[in-house]
């Protein structure tokens, strides 16, 4: 099982799930997959010091070229348990909490994707969201999101019953509501990363030759595209600024070969390098205005509160009514590294969902949650 924490919205995790149809018959391949999935059960604390564990091979922290959105899972907990890697591959789903793991869910996929294209994909005929993490052994970008950027996540994945390997079935989603609801940006894989807040999305293709790479100062509603090259190029990563505030970007990679349709990706490590330095500053956006009357029209500012539904109209959210002031989807403007974060955060009454069960008891079927 691999997982992801969303930091742009606290208490949510994304995992990856190893899933067969022969579990239930099988005594062996049932404690193969415990041994796999026993993170489901984790709290918390678990879940951070796993994450702190892995971030010796991110994309800030690592002496190489592998990073966060690209470090394989080790092959090494499938040996111990005798499961084949291709089987893991073959069999993943991906599923959502936004409690802290109280309770885990199938990822709905959005109702649309790219020009407005109906994706018929819905939960009641077993087809969800499955959003890529490490299970491809780094080949694909990884759920990625910031701390910085409320909300905001950004997602390779596929609409279906399980995680696919088919390339041609893979879109770049975004979330802005912290992995609730989604949108599909493009058709394809790509590489992202993300600046100014949130305030900019910098994307490029991965795994094909490009020259250019596009950007949005509306979260994926509006595209920009900037040639950064006269050859083609095999863009590794693009990365940032550990905080994600700043507007300056490096894109690096290989020079792709003139190889045409015999291209292989794993050979890429055999070019001339590059590296490019990205300054989206200098395209002098406005800056934005109106972050103490936010909410108003003439704010470029916003007032969010993140619930999923189940309080109905109190919006509470772990236990608290939380409004986060951030930048409207529709506001082209900077927020600058100076902009702090505001959030009002009021207690919420506790219902049963916000309650656990004690050691040797488990809930009630009947009861919510």
């Amino acid at each position: 099982m691999d997982f992801e924490r969303v930091t742009s919205l606290d208490g949510t995790f994304i995992a990856n799930k190893y899933e067969t149809r022969d579990t239930m018959k099988n005594n062996i391949i049932e404690k193969r997959r415990n041994k796999v999935l026993d993170a489901l059960e984790w709290n918390e604390e678990d879940m951070v010091s796993y994450e702190r564990q892995k971030e010796s091979q991110s994309r800030m922290y690592s002496n190489s070229n592998i990073n966060a959105k690209q470090v394989a899972t080790q092959g090494d907990i499938f040996d111990d348990v005798g499961i084949p890697i291709k089987d893991i591959e073959q069999h993943v789903k991906s599923y959502i909490t936004h409690n802290k793991g109280g309770k885990w869910e199938l990822i709905r996929a959005p109702e649309k994707i790219m020009n407005g294209t109906p994706t018929n994909c819905y939960m009641e005929d077993g087809c969800s969201l499955h959003l890529e993490i490490y299970s491809h052994m780094g080949q694909l970008s990884p759920v990625y999101s910031t701390e910085k950027a409320v909300g905001i996540v950004l997602a390779t994945g596929n609409m279906g019953k399980r995680l696919t390997e088919n390339g041609q079935m893979k879109h770049l989603f975004l979330s802005r509501d912290g992995g609730l609801n989604w949108k599909g940006l493009r058709r394809g894989t790509h590489i992202y990363e993300i600046g100014d807040h949130g305030a900019i999305i910098v994307i490029a293709k991965k795994r094909e030759p490009t020259n250019y790479i596009e950007f949005s100062w509306d979260e994926g509603e509006t595209w920009e595209k900037m040639v950064i090259s006269e050859r083609d190029l095999l863009i590794e990563n693009i990365i940032i600024e550990p905080n994600s505030v700043s507007q300056q970007f490096m894109v690096y990679g290989n020079y792709a070969d003139d190889s045409g349709d015999d291209y292989e990706p794993m050979t890429s490590a055999l070019n001339q390098a590059f590296l490019v330095y990205l300054d989206f500053s200098s395209l002098h956006e406005p800056q934005c205005k109106g972050i103490d009357n936010a909410g108003t029209p003439d704010s470029d500012y916003e007032l969010w509160t993140p619930h999923d539904g189940r309080f109905g109209e109190n919006q509470c959210f772990l236990g608290m009514h939380k409004t986060f002031v951030r930048r409207k989807q529709s506001s082209m403007c900077y927020n600058g590294e100076e902009h702090e974060m505001v959030t009002h955060v009021e207690p919420c009454t506790c219902a049963d969902i916000d309650f656990e069960c004690d050691i040797g008891y488990i809930r009630n079927e009947d009861m919510n949650g």
